[in-house]
Order: C-alpha cells, then sequence, then structure tokens
C-alpha cells in the first residue's frame, strides 16, 4: 500500500453539497482562501496519487506557504484510526487534474478553534469560488512526497 501527500490551496476545497461556482449558491469555503492544506493520503498507486481506492487519512491546514515549509499547522485532522480514514468518492480526473469528495466529519483535531469538517470536494488546481474553466489551472498543487 502506497501512500502520499498531496497539496493544494485553501480556495480547492469547500463543503460539498452546498452549491458550486456559477450558480445561485456560491460555494462554501472551509478555511481561508490564501491557506495552504496538506491532504495525507493512503492506500495509492505508484502511478497515481489518488485512485477510486485510495483514502483521506488526514490533514493539515497551513496560514501560508512559509507555515507549510517549516511545518507549523494552523489546524491538523486525523482520522481516528487507520480503519476510519475516510474514502475518495466521485473520483473525476481531466489533464491530470483531480476532482473528489470525501467525508471528513468524524476526523478528529486537536485544536480547539478548528472548524467542523463534514463531506469535503477537492478541486486541485481549480479556484472553486469562481465560475470552473477547466482550461485554466492556478498555482502549482501537486505531489510532495509519494512512499510505496
Amino acid at each position: 500500500m502506497a501512500r502520499a501527500e498531496l497539496l493544494i490551496h485553501g480556495f480547492s476545497l469547500i463543503r460539498a453539497g452546498i452549491g458550486t461556482a456559477g450558480t445561485a449558491h456560491s460555494p462554501a469555503l472551509i478555511f481561508d482562501a490564501r491557506s495552504v492544506i496538506l491532504l495525507d493520503i493512503d492506500n495509492t498507486s505508484q502511478t497515481e496519487p489518488i485512485t477510486h481506492s485510495a483514502y483521506v487519512a488526514g490533514l493539515q491546514v497551513f496560514h501560508s506557504a512559509r507555515a507549510c515549509l517549516e511545518r507549523r499547522p494552523l489546524f491538523r485532522y486525523a482520522a481516528a484510526t487507520r480503519w476510519h480514514a475516510a474514502p475518495v468518492r466521485n473520483l473525476v480526473t481531466d489533464r491530470g487534474l483531480a476532482r473528489f469528495e470525501f467525508e471528513a466529519a468524524g476526523f478528529r483535531t486537536p485544536d480547539p478553534g478548528a472548524p467542523r469538517l463534514g463531506r469535503v470536494e477537492i478541486a486541485v488546481g481549480q479556484d472553486l469560488r469562481a465560475r470552473p474553466r477547466p482550461d485554466k489551472v492556478i498555482g502549482a498543487p501537486g505531489l510532495l512526497s509519494h512512499a510505496g
């Protein structure tokens, strides 16, 4: 079983089911748009960090890129055990970018001020606050490490 860390922008993570960009309901960012989020993903393949059999074991939220480099998280979330990790759902990949959901309501955090999570939607490299443009990728999200 391979493990990966995926780095995304705060604007690439919203509460799933609240509304999508360009509709009457605006998407609900959970964290500041400028934050940096590091996802711990287990059960990945050697070639793809996110697959239909992958699951999210936890995530860390950093106030800035510098805080991420220094590994100083603002908030930390993790599944209670490996068996409580959140399976990747509704995975769609296009042009090397992934869009998926996972249920994080059961994730625990030691940080008292951390927002509660629920069903979360992630679109790697896309700003979910604006109308989706599949031809435009923002920033340079990507795989930080991939260990087998």
